[in-house]
């Protein structure tokens, strides 16, 4: 995909070049995983890593021209290191019914790129982890609470490193006081920074009620975004940029569903 010497616009801002000629690059990468399993203690256990080393006969190219950001290759040597690790543990927990849960993962590169004619080291590195809490109160009752925290960093030779921590807390609860009738409603609290020292909190909330007609009828009536949040801020670091992104949400919806089951 990237032999062809023609500009492509990539997105609103960037656009891309390729080389005119076919290329071989070489790679070495060393993975280590490990998995647990205690089925009777209720204990599940998964990790994994990776490390590899990368070589390439064309470097990456970074130039700004006005608005837009070029981004192309040229015939240098280049290497580049990149290292992935992944975690995933659960445990019941007969108390309240349920579970705990932990996932995380981490990732890491470290490269080069000739920007505006210098060349300029850099390394990016994103972390998650999601710790959840599953349970329930006989069959009446199930809830669910879980945290994320999601962070990317940036550093890049000769400039202080930069960072940026988005936080989301979320939880649902599904209440049956009897067959006929089933209600579920819950959210997430978000807590995105948007840049040092700032941040952006918003509340999103759901609600849904359905009515269990007979085996073969379902009507439900939910509502979405119950407060009528209409836009959403994040930031991200990748290469040698810092992004802002907001979204256009839907408001506030109303709907009516009907469902015929066979």
């Amino acid at each position: 995909h990237n032999i062809h010497d023609s500009s492509i616009m990539t997105d609103y801002r960037s656009f891309s070049s390729g080389v005119g000629d076919y290329y071989t690059s070489s790679g070495q990468s060393v993975a280590a995983s490990y998995s647990y399993r205690n089925s009777q203690a209720g204990v599940f256990l998964s990790a994994m890593g990776n490390y590899g080393w990368n070589r390439s006969k064309f470097g990456t190219v970074q130039n700004i021209a006005g608005d837009y950001i070029i981004h192309s290759y040229r015939e240098m040597p280049s290497k580049s290191r990149n290292a992935m690790a992944m975690l995933n543990f659960s445990k019941t927990l007969d108390f309240i019914r349920g579970s705990v849960r932990l996932q995380g993962n981490y990732r890491r590169t470290d490269n080069s790129m000739l920007s505006q004619g210098v060349m300029t080291d850099y390394t990016n590195d994103s972390f998650l982890l999601s710790p959840s809490l599953i349970g329930n109160i006989s069959y009446l009752l199930n809830w669910t609470l879980r945290f994320s925290w999601d962070k990317s960093m940036m550093r890049i030779s000769g400039m202080d490193s930069r960072s940026s921590d988005n936080f989301i807390y979320s939880g649902n609860i599904t209440l049956t006081p009897c067959s006929l009738l089933t209600w579920t409603t819950g959210g997430e609290f978000y807590r995105n920074q948007i840049e040092s020292g700032r941040y952006k909190e918003m509340l999103m909330l759901d609600t849904k009620l359905t009515f269990n007609i007979s085996k073969r009828l379902e009507i439900s009536a939910s509502v979405t975004n119950l407060l009528n949040r209409r836009s959403y801020s994040y930031t991200t670091y990748g290469t040698l940029s810092q992004v802002e992104r907001s979204s256009q949400l839907r408001g506030r919806e109303f709907l009516i569903s009907i469902y015929l089951k066979k």
